[in-house]
């Protein structure tokens, strides 16, 4: 195994490849899509569109009105490239550059649990939403409890809550929820793909991606009271 600032210099990076290249990587997101009722004629937002690869799927899907931010210049430019035809912005998502109801839904995956001062990007979401407008959230979850869980300084599992936090950090923004679903075997579909990329086994692979980011400290207690899943929301603004 890898030290630890050995694993973050090109690990961040493997995490995303192993997360992106994953098989049936977007039938999620496309069922989110159908069930939020998302026509390819909506004006959508994609918040943390990372290096783009589920932006260019969606305007492959004939999404031609899609904007999508990301905090990460780097993944911006790189997005860019990859969906042309789409409007991409360098921006935080507590601090969308956005005029209010600018947008009818705006989707978010695996990005919400990693933002710090989630309660502020909720608000701005429903700011930037027209009135009746949804959020798709497909998102890393852990089961169960209503308070913060993670692994500080890990991606993917920095900040990530359970689905009964989720309800009520976006129910307090404005939102009600009216749907959600556990996706476990998502979950287990990323997880051996993680442990394909690592060569590690599947249930071992949320382990050693701790460890390998050197926190060690964090691996017995986080894996020894919570279980990792994955989930489908979606929100209405009230």
């Amino acid at each position: 195994m890898p030290g630890g600032s050995e694993f973050e210099e090109g690990g961040k990076m493997e995490l995303r490849e192993a997360f992106v290249s994953r098989k049936n990587r977007f039938r999620l997101l496309e069922r989110g899509l159908e069930l939020a009722g998302f026509a390819p004629g909506s004006r959508l937002l994609e918040a943390g569109c990372a290096t783009g690869e589920g932006t260019a799927h969606m305007a492959g899907l004939g999404y031609t009105s899609l904007t999508a931010v990301d905090i990460d210049a780097s993944a911006i430019e790189k997005a860019s490239l990859r969906a042309p035809g789409c409007t991409f912005f360098c921006a935080d998502a507590r601090e969308l550059p956005f005029s209010d109801g600018a947008f009818d839904g705006i989707i978010s995956e695996a990005a919400f649990s990693v933002i710090d001062g989630k309660e502020r990007a909720a608000a701005q979401y429903a700011r930037v939403l027209a009135s009746g407008g949804r959020l798709l959230l497909d998102d890393f979850a852990v089961d169960g409890g209503d308070g913060a869980a993670g692994a500080p300084g890990v991606p993917c599992l920095d900040g990530v809550q359970s689905m009964e936090r989720y309800r009520s950090l976006f129910e307090a923004a404005g939102f009600s929820c009216v749907y959600e679903k556990e996706e476990y075997g998502e979950y287990v579909g990323i997880a051996m793909s993680l442990g394909r990329a690592y060569g590690v086994p599947p249930a071992e692979a949320g382990r050693y991606v701790v460890s390998a980011f050197g926190r060690d400290g964090y691996v017995a207690d986080f894996f020894a009271h919570t279980k990792l899943t994955y989930c489908q929301m979606i929100f209405e603004k009230k």
